[in-house]
């Protein structure tokens, strides 16, 4: 939730340009990687990535090898609340 929160989709349609603030960079490719090496707890809440179609898909053509966790979330309890 939070690697969306932190224009997550913009990290993965332009992974690594440099033009970008470099602190945000480094935030979003630790988040990344700890996601990737499932580094967090899953705690069974439910939460589903607000990507449209055509997001998805221009971010899986960049790089095909991008986790499914990116695009179709996780699943569990929902708890109804709004970001």
């Amino acid at each position: 939730m939070i690697f969306y929160l932190a224009e997550g989709e913009l990290f993965l349609l332009e992974a690594h340009n440099t033009s970008k603030n470099k602190e945000w960079i480094s935030f979003l490719n630790n988040l990344y990687d700890r996601i990737n090496e499932n580094l967090f707890i899953n705690k069974s809440i439910k939460y589903i990535p607000v990507l449209s179609k055509i997001q998805a898909y221009k971010i899986k053509k960049i790089n095909t090898n991008y986790r499914d966790i990116f695009f179709e979330g996780t699943t569990g309890i929902e708890l109804n609340t709004r970001l």
